[in-house]
């Protein structure tokens, strides 16, 4: 999923646990939940590790539903951090 593999991105990490997929599905079913992004990265920000986050949610009634919906959240904070970073640019 795009969730998973943002995750994985930013963390290094896989979002669940397994070494095979049969094992990753019941720790799913188990519940697990990933570990919030900042705690192993807190550079990342936070704006990125909610939208992220929610896309990893166990609830899929709770995961954003809309795929343009979430390129334009992503798009918007992209936006956003190149606004920032040309802002901190040296003149």
């Amino acid at each position: 999923s795009l969730g998973a593999t943002l995750y994985e991105l930013l963390t290094d990490e896989r979002p669940t646990p397994g070494r095979s997929p049969s094992e990753i599905f019941q720790n799913l079913l188990r519940g697990w939940q990933p570990p919030p992004i900042q705690r192993s990265r807190a550079d990342v920000p936070t704006e990125v590790a909610e939208a992220v986050e929610a896309l990893l949610d166990a609830d899929p009634a709770q995961r954003p539903q809309d795929p343009l919906a979430v390129a334009q959240q992503f798009d918007a904070l992209r936006e956003r951090w190149v606004a920032l970073s040309s802002m901190n640019e040296p003149a």
